[in-house]
């Protein structure tokens, strides 16, 4: 595995049953290293065959927002492109009295008052990808427990960044800033 500013490189031995692109609409599933497949299902780390691509597929559009490529050959080669936000060099980083991080460069004040916490950062920020985004997604994608969510949607929505417009079920996410 090679982790590069702009992209992840995988590498690994394969029985090849094709060269170049595969794409995740036409692939056929098959095991790709039978040795190391077969330790995986042993001791119990497998998943269903095929789920690797997809999954790969699933999460890089999550996190990055761009399109993995599966490259067979006798070594299959996966490429993970991702976004500027995941590469990103961050500025110090203070904590609140609560423990909350607030980053000074990315984050800075909002006219003048209003200091984001990385996790409301991130939350504005799948929000402007996705405004129908539903908070168990975000959850999911930020990576933080519903009590953790609740409360920097509440602090956003008090400071009016944040609006609900629309219901619950078929609204979405209006951000002020």
């Amino acid at each position: 595995m090679v982790i590069e500013k702009d992209k992840i490189l995988t590498e690994n031995a394969n029985l090849a049953h094709g060269y170049g692109p595969l794409s995740l609409n036409t692939f056929s599933a098959y095991v790709k290293n039978p040795p190391i497949s077969k330790v995986f299902r042993e001791i119990g780390f497998a998943d269903e065959l095929g789920s690797g691509m997809i999954n790969t597929n699933k999460y890089t559009r999550i996190y990055s927002g761009g399109e993995p490529q599966f490259i067979e050959g006798d070594t299959f080669r996966i490429i993970i492109p991702l976004s500027e936000v995941a590469t990103a060099t961050v500025g110090p980083t203070v904590r609140t009295t609560s423990g909350e991080e607030i980053n000074e460069e990315i984050n800075g004040e909002i006219n003048g008052e209003i200091k984001l916490t990385t996790t409301e950062q991130r939350i504005l920020e799948e929000m402007k990808k996705n405004a129908h985004i539903t908070r168990p997604e975000l959850m999911e994608s930020i990576g933080i427990s519903k009590s953790t969510l609740d409360r920097a949607m509440s602090r956003l929505k008090k400071s009016n960044l944040l609006e609900r417009v629309g219901s619950n079920k078929t609204g979405y996410w209006k951000i002020n800033c």
